[in-house]
């Protein structure tokens, strides 16, 4: 099987050749979320050379189905061989891959038509950029924690007690724990998103440990320092690299985030790769 990838004005097409099966299938989900740590967001598959697809095959689009939605991204079918249209129909996944023969100049005119309901695109130092409006009217409040001072003994008076559940975002220094005796030696960089939680114990642990939110249960940390910010975002916005430009420094981004927004301050998460 051959997977040639084609940049089209507003997404990333995969022209997919022979046969996707249980041999290829693992191959072809790989190279999906592949892309989606790359940052590319919007993909489609062009499978009119596709001659045979398995039901591993079809599993493996679902999966790439899920990657795409679980970052707002969006995936489909634009052209596909009889045989897989057939297929795709009879096992009731069409509508589920959003199987779709639109031409480029339709996709293009949809893009435009977009952008009048509150997205935009730009192309700005090498980078392209992509911004959704959320919530124009949702903030962050943001909060200092703890009083400890770097190089200083920490001391249990000078920490806080914070959640960290899914409406909040912080890094700072802290550890888990049921009061500051258990978590004191645990003490090291965390960062926290989403109901997650991740931080870097600083008793010597080769790896990170990490806290997720689920059903009742919210992460929360003692935290000597840090900050802690609650509330919604207004934007989301996608960047990735045009031509040979491989990176974003940071002050690049952040100058993205503020231009995006308006504003002199924001708060802003960003899932990106770290070079």
């Amino acid at each position: 099987m051959n997977i040639t990838p084609i940049q089209k004005s507003g997404w990333l097409e995969l022209r997919v050749e022979g046969r996707l099966d249980a041999a290829w299938s693992e191959h072809f989900y790989e190279t999906v979320a592949a892309l989606v740590r790359e940052g590319r967001h919007d993909i489609r598959i062009d499978a009119l050379k596709l001659e045979y697809l398995s039901s591993a095959g079809m599993r493996a689009m679902l999966r790439a189905h899920k990657e795409l939605a679980s970052v707002s991204g969006t995936f489909a079918i634009v052209r596909a061989s009889d045989f897989v249209a057939q297929t795709l129909s009879m096992s009731g996944f069409d509508s589920l891959l959003a199987l779709d023969t639109a031409s480029e100049e339709d996709t293009a005119a949809n893009a435009e038509q977009a952008e009048t309901d509150g997205t935009s695109l730009w192309k700005r130092g090498g980078m392209s950029y992509e911004l959704h409006e959320l919530d124009l009217e949702a903030g962050m409040s943001v909060s200092s924690e703890g009083d400890w001072t770097p190089w200083q003994v920490v001391e249990a008076d000078k920490c806080s007690n914070i959640p960290l559940g899914r409406d909040a975002i912080g890094i700072g220094t802290g550890a888990p724990g049921e009061d500051f005796a258990q978590a004191k030696d645990n003490m090291g960089d965390f960062a926290a998103a989403a109901g997650c939680v991740a931080w870097q114990p600083g008793n010597g642990a080769d790896a990170p440990d990490y806290l997720v939110q689920e059903g009742r249960f919210v992460p929360e940390l003692i935290a000597a320092n840090g900050l802690r910010a609650t509330g919604g975002f207004s934007h989301l916005l996608r960047f990735q690299p045009e031509g040979n430009a491989a990176s974003l420094p940071l002050t690049g981004l952040l100058d993205a985030v503020l231009s995006a927004t308006r504003s002199t301050s924001a708060a802003f998460v960003a899932l990106a790769e770290i070079e």
